[in-house]
C-alpha cells in the first residue's frame, strides 16, 4: 500500500527541496490570513491619499466624520485597525496598529513621487480614513515611529 499522506518531514522535499519550513508556514499563514481576512470584526475598508490631494478635497478642513466613498481622491484599501494598548494610570498614549493584508503593494499610483522626493517608505506619510466603533471616518496620519531627537 502507497502512503499518500503529507507531513512537515516530506512537505519540503515536495516542493522542491529548497523551501524552509519556517519559510513554508509563513506562506501558508500569509494564505490563511488573506482568505478569512473579512471574518475579523478589525478588517474593513480605509482610504489613504497624501497631503496634496487633501487640499483638493471638500472635506480638507475636517478631521471627523468624512465621507471617503465620495471623494474620488482617496483610494481603498482593506485595512485592519487594531487598539495595541489602553490608556492606564502611568501611560498616558493609547496606541494603535494598522495592519495591511500580507503581501499589499503600494495602490496610491502617486505615491513613487512621494518615495522620491522624501526617502519615505510606503504608506508612511499618507493619510488614511479610518471608520470608527460608530461608522463614521476620521483621519489618521500613518507613521513609522514618532520619535523626535
Amino acid at each position: 500500500m502507497i502512503d499518500l499522506s503529507i507531513s512537515l518531514k516530506n512537505y519540503r522535499d515536495i516542493l522542491g527541496g529548497e523551501i524552509k519550513e519556517g519559510r513554508v508556514r509563513k506562506n501558508d499563514a500569509d494564505m490563511i490570513m488573506k482568505e478569512t481576512w473579512w471574518n475579523d470584526i478589525q478588517a474593513q475598508t480605509a482610504y489613504l491619499y497624501d497631503y496634496y490631494h487633501d487640499l483638493q478635497s471638500a472635506e480638507k478642513f475636517k478631521f471627523s466624520d468624512l465621507h471617503p466613498e465620495d471623494d474620488e481622491m482617496k483610494v481603498p484599501i482593506p485595512i485592519k485597525f487594531i487598539r495595541h494598548q489602553s490608556q492606564t494610570f502611568n501611560k498616558d498614549n493609547i496606541t494603535y496598529w494598522l495592519q495591511l493584508q500580507p503581501g499589499q503593494e503600494c495602490n496610491v499610483d502617486y505615491y513613487a513621487e512621494i518615495e522620491k522626493k522624501y526617502h519615505a517608505v510606503w504608506p508612511v506619510s499618507l493619510y488614511i480614513d479610518i471608520q470608527d466603533e460608530s461608522g463614521k471616518y476620521n483621519k489618521w496620519l500613518v507613521v513609522n515611529t514618532a520619535n523626535a531627537v
